[in-house]
């Protein structure tokens, strides 16, 4: 449940609303829109979307001490979710995958 404010409102589901009222919440004076190097939309990174899905995830103003320990144990968390889904689906597919006549060569 803690990827749910993240994941359905910012990075599956863009939902501009909940980015409207995300940036509202907080001033992000400092914070820079774009990135990038290259020629040609090479290395483009838009730092500012990615601190407001941040904001989002975590439900801290990034300005706030608490905001980095908390992207910290978020990211742990999904990271440990990650592995027990990948295990898991494994664990599910594997026999189907042999009956259907796969193996590991």
């Amino acid at each position: 449940m803690h990827l749910n404010p993240a994941r359905n409102h910012a990075v599956f589901h863009f939902l501009p609303d909940k980015f409207e009222n995300a940036i509202k919440l907080e001033n992000h004076p400092s914070c820079m829109f774009i990135a990038a190097t290259g020629t040609k939309n090479k290395h483009v990174h838009f730092a500012y979307a990615d601190v407001v899905a941040a904001e989002m995830l975590v439900g801290i103003s990034s300005d706030k001490k608490e905001f980095w320990p908390a992207v910290r144990n978020a990211s742990e968390e999904t990271g440990a979710l990650i592995m027990k889904f990948a295990a898991a689906a494994e664990q599910l597919i594997v026999p189907y995958l042999r009956a259907s006549g796969f193996y590991r060569s």
